[in-house]
């Protein structure tokens, strides 16, 4: 044996010099009788060829794990709406009234948005009760409240081209959501839009309680669409909740323009059976 441990060397006994080393009975090859030796086996009992016919076919692998070819997969979107569907212009708006009221930019912004996502972003805190702590935080009247919270909004505006894509997908049957960190205006804001509809499922963090990009929050949206995460396509100005969305196994796209987001839609989407 080229290899041998030494507990097995061990127990092989040696021969004697000189002498052939001895062969026990029990180890010598008996002779076979006549009647015991291998007949030839006649042509006719020889195994036969199976005919291609008969051949077992190969499975391809898509049948043995149960696989969906890519054909017959549904493709779904979601998308945010600050930022993406809806222009963003809360720091411009909040930089006019540090001037209205002789203060810096960022003490209002900590004022409007500090420990918002741990209440009304989450549906902790109503949006009259967290305007009230603005109102604290600023020193402001009630009627600069309400100027201030509509101002918060006046300046925004949809994007028309993302809104038609939108509409489009889901006329077309492509399941589609909006994903977004939202306090519950964002639902009067779509009522009053005609957009409640956009979307076959909306999302929004102050509803579900959680916020991105938190997990949970896609994870939800996912249960509702009825699809896997391989199969979704995730839109965000953020790069923080698409790289989220990515860890999930969800496609993620960053928002920088309207026409490079809308054929990354258009050719996520088109890989669907529709």
């Amino acid at each position: 044996m080229p290899f041998m441990d030494e507990t097995t060397a061990a127990a092989v006994p040696r021969p004697v010099p000189g002498e052939a080393p001895a062969v026990p009975d029990s180890a010598r090859t008996p002779a076979v009788p006549d009647s015991a030796r291998t007949r030839a086996v006649p042509d006719s009992a020889r195994t036969r060829a199976v005919p291609d016919s008969a051949r077992t076919r190969a499975v391809p692998d898509s049948a043995r794990t149960g696989a969906v070819p890519d054909s017959a997969r549904t493709r779904a979107v979601l998308i945010d709406i600050g930022g993406v569907l809806r222009s963003d212009r809360t720091r411009e708006v909040l930089a006019d009234w540090a001037v209205r009221l002789g203060t810096s930019r960022r003490r209002v912004l900590r004022a409007v948005f500090a420990g918002n996502d741990e209440t009304v972003l989450v549906g902790r805190m109503s949006e009259d009760d967290w305007w009230g702590i603005v109102a604290e935080r600023l020193r402001l009247r009630p009627d600069e409240v309400s100027d201030l919270r509509g101002d918060m909004g006046a300046r925004e505006s949809w994007n028309a081209d993302l809104v038609a894509c939108l509409r489009g997908l889901r006329d077309r049957g492509t399941p589609t959501a909006i994903v977004s960190n939202a306090w519950p205006v964002a639902r009067t804001i779509l009522a009053r839009d005609g957009l409640t509809g956009v979307a076959d499922e909306i999302v929004l963090s102050c509803d579900v309680g959680c916020a991105k990009p938190d997990p949970r929050i896609f994870e939800e949206a996912l249960r509702r669409l009825g699809v896997p995460a391989e199969d979704a396509l995730f839109v965000d100005d953020t790069p923080a909740n698409v790289a989220a969305a990515e860890r999930l196994g969800l496609t993620g796209h960053v928002h920088t323009g309207t026409a490079p987001t809308i054929a990354r839609i258009t050719t996520f989407a088109s890989l669907d059976g529709g």
